[in-house]
């Protein structure tokens, strides 16, 4: 195997985004610091589940994973846990504003949400289903 070095930027670069919308995500390596360096570490499972606790929250978050999850798989980026804001930034905004353009202001129904995270089917990552 051989090492690959990356330098991510503070404020611009995340590590590990695909786990949070994908159910079985690979991690591709181990993560060093090489020097002192803060880290937020959000829980998966406990981030799905507040994602759902809001329809019109899990609706909007829902678009996002399956936009992040259509990216994963149609890109001929090489597979990595870093995701770099010069290359990936202005795309994920789009996003974002997609996803609040096509959601209504208002929950069109009770029903109860899915969980957001996307099921990963071999070695592409299905999208979010809507609720």
């Amino acid at each position: 195997d051989e090492e690959v070095r990356e330098n991510i930027l503070p404020h611009e670069d995340w590590v590990a985004e695909p786990v949070l919308w994908t159910k079985h995500w690979v991690h591709m390596g181990m993560m060093v610091a090489v020097r002192d360096s803060e880290i937020m570490s959000i829980a998966p499972e406990r981030f799905a589940e507040v994602m759902t606790k809001n329809l019109v929250v899990h609706r909007l978050v829902a678009k996002y994973a399956f936009f992040f999850a259509r990216w994963l798989n149609d890109t001929e980026h090489q597979q990595s846990d870093v995701i770099h804001g010069e290359t990936l930034g202005s795309e994920m905004s789009r996003w974002v504003q997609a996803a609040m353009i096509a959601e209504p202001s208002t929950p069109r129904s009770p029903r109860t949400p899915r969980s957001p995270r996307a099921p990963h089917r071999t070695s592409k990552t299905s999208p979010v289903q809507d609720a």
